[in-house]
């Protein structure tokens, strides 16, 4: 990342730049007279603030410019979540209304929705099966019998119930809320 090797590289520097300001203290204390060291002491300790300075500006540019870029990236994450939800909501209310229009007709002649045959919380893949067609189409015909129907998979794994249908164990369970409506 920029900021770490900028950060990394004047912190080096400053260290370098600490290092050579002591060296010229002891020299010039050594070989200066006192009034010119002390200029030079001053001199020297403004150098150090100045690059001090430098320092915390850069730090305050760097935690400056990475917050920005951090709202930045929470504004975008903020809007996927958003439209997620959006997607989300848009996509439960097709599924509900669609549950709504999917319609068997049961031996009395009346008329349910998938959702109000599963309290509108289908499983999935409900009534993507012939079952739809299988149960509705001898009430339509006035015909007293049903079908045989085969829910997914073969029949060497199928359950013979009754005289009318083969279920297959793993849908049985959602199997049986048509064969109630029937």
């Amino acid at each position: 990342m920029q900021a770490e090797h900028d950060k990394a590289e004047k912190k080096e520097q400053s260290r370098l730049n600490k290092i050579r300001r002591d060296e010229r203290r002891m020299k010039a204390e050594q070989e200066l007279p006192f009034e010119d060291y002390k200029a030079l002491q001053k001199q020297l300790s403004k150098e150090s603030q100045q690059e001090s300075i430098q320092l915390k500006q850069m730090n305050y540019y760097w935690k400056e410019t990475i917050a920005q870029a951090r709202q930045k990236v929470a504004d975008f994450e903020a809007n996927i979540q958003r439209l997620k939800d959006e997607r989300k909501a848009k996509s439960a209310a097709l599924q509900q209304k669609l549950f709504q229009q999917y319609a068997f007709l049961n031996a009395q002649g009346e008329t349910k929705s998938l959702g109000a045959i599963f309290d509108n919380n289908p499983p999935a893949s409900a009534g993507e099966c012939a079952a739809r067609n299988c149960c509705t189409m001898p009430f339509n015909t006035n015909c007293n019998r049903l079908p045989w129907l085969n829910f997914g998979g073969d029949n060497r794994q199928s359950l013979k119930y009754g005289n009318t249908a083969i279920f297959i164990p793993r849908v049985r369970a959602n199997a049986n809320p048509f064969w109630l409506t029937c």
